[in-house]
């Protein structure tokens, strides 16, 4: 898994509901990354059984959550389970911001990020609950207020009141 030694991996869904392809493979790749022996945190959204698993975020699909939200109660267990080598695992065009994110609220934590990589059909879904992940060009048009018009203190409120 690189060189750095994992403790956990942090899965984040992309789109809502966990049938979203998208989802379905962010699950494949975390139990395949896993192997039964470490321990897994998701959203909702990604459908992962087992003993090693926790869950952050409200287990009803249809509720929205921020991302800084979840990165906020991922850090929680980090920080109660003493996980200080996180991987990441979440659709491409979200780990930016997610690594992002984490490495800003979870200071001193190293990140050992990786990206799924799979067609880019299987990203955006028609389907999804959440407009930005229906479409490629909304999702840009949304990432790029969010990553270059904001600074972070200001993202931070804007996500907590509008998420």
């Amino acid at each position: 898994m690189g060189k750095y030694w994992v403790d956990v991996i942090f899965v984040l869904s992309f789109g809502k509901p966990s049938t979203c392809k998208a989802n379905w493979q962010i699950a494949k790749m975390a139990v395949e990354s896993a192997k039964g022996i470490l321990p897994v945190v998701v959203d909702s959204c990604v459908k992962i059984e087992g003993d090693y698993v926790f869950n952050v975020g409200s287990v009803d699909e249809e509720v929205h959550e921020a991302t800084t939200t979840l990165i906020k109660e991922f850090l929680c267990l980090c920080r109660k389970n003493g996980w200080k080598n996180i991987l990441v695992i979440t659709a491409d065009p979200y780990s930016k911001r997610v690594v992002r994110d984490i490495r800003k609220l979870g200071k001193n934590i190293p990140i050992n990020a990786r990206a799924l990589r799979t067609d880019k059909y299987y990203w955006f879904y028609p389907d999804s609950n959440q407009i930005w992940t229906s479409e490629e060009y909304l999702w840009k048009i949304r990432e790029w207020i969010l990553m270059n018009l904001m600074t972070f203190r200001f993202y931070m409120w804007f996500t907590k009141k509008f998420a």
